[in-house]
């Protein structure tokens, strides 16, 4: 039985397609799509204000930003993608503006750094390498 019933989507193997003797491999249309979303998704989070980031960043406290920061960069290092460079700017832009609030949000934070550490594990674990990339 190979109907998508018995074998949903999610349960396929995203992998690369096969291609003809001699050529490389590409990625299926799949993963193309899997490595776009997370890396807009990601883009999205930047913390400036007028992107998703931006709103959430409101409610976490100094302690809470570095701790976003520090996640960014390790982020940014262990997996190569540029954009998590962007969100730890951001983040640093973040931590000298006034609107610190006075009662931390840790769970505010822990969702935030658990959301770009999820999406970080989409973009390496997908075939294919962010865009620009050879």
């Amino acid at each position: 039985m190979h109907s998508l019933v018995a074998r949903p989507w999610c349960a396929r193997r995203v992998n690369y397609r096969e291609s003809p003797r001699g050529q490389p491999a590409r990625p299926s249309m799949d993963a193309i799509l899997g490595v776009a979303g997370a890396w807009l998704n990601v883009l999205n989070l930047i913390p400036v204000w007028i992107l998703d980031g931006g709103q959430a960043v409101l409610v976490l406290n100094k302690m809470e930003r570095v701790a976003l920061l520090t996640a960014c960069l390790a982020l940014w290092l262990f997996l190569g993608e540029n954009v998590f460079f962007l969100v730890a700017a951001g983040a640093t832009w973040r931590l000298f503006t006034k609107d610190v609030p006075t009662k931390p949000s840790f769970a505010i934070a822990a969702y935030y750094i658990g959301v770009l550490t999820a999406l970080g594990m989409v973009l390496r674990l997908l075939p294919g390498r962010g865009f620009g990339a050879p």
